[in-house]
């Protein structure tokens, strides 16, 4: 049960916990109205890359100090999971990334942040 995140290139590894994840892919298809027609016609294309939103936990704050400083460097990431085959892929970041402190343990950390996936 083995999460890693790792800057393209590197050996600076995050491991951690996957707490959430979530992606959406929009499709490039295309329908056309024409006039009198009852139903439209389609262009298939095929869907576009994954957008999402991944969410970590890590358990000291070392730990999350470390993931937030891997994070914010200007780099592709390779997602790899060892019991998550599907969420695999390389990324970039885009908006915000987002740490907060367990209030209940006021030891284990979350940090999150959205993702597109690179081919």
């Amino acid at each position: 049960m083995t999460t890693t995140i790792t800057p393209v290139g590197t050996t600076d590894t995050i491991t951690a916990f996957v707490a959430g994840y979530r992606a959406t892919w929009p499709t490039k298809n295309i329908l056309h109205g024409a006039m009198n027609a009852r139903a439209r016609t389609a262009t298939v294309n095929g869907a576009a890359l994954r957008n999402g939103h991944l969410t970590i936990v890590v358990a000291t704050e070392a730990d999350k100090t470390r993931a937030v400083e891997i994070l914010n460097r200007s780099a592709v990431f390779q997602l790899s999971s060892s019991d998550l085959a599907s969420i695999e892929m390389r990324f970039v970041m885009t908006g915000d990334v987002v740490e907060e402190l367990d209030p209940e343990t006021r030891k284990v950390w979350t940090v999150e942040f959205d993702l597109e996936e690179q081919a």
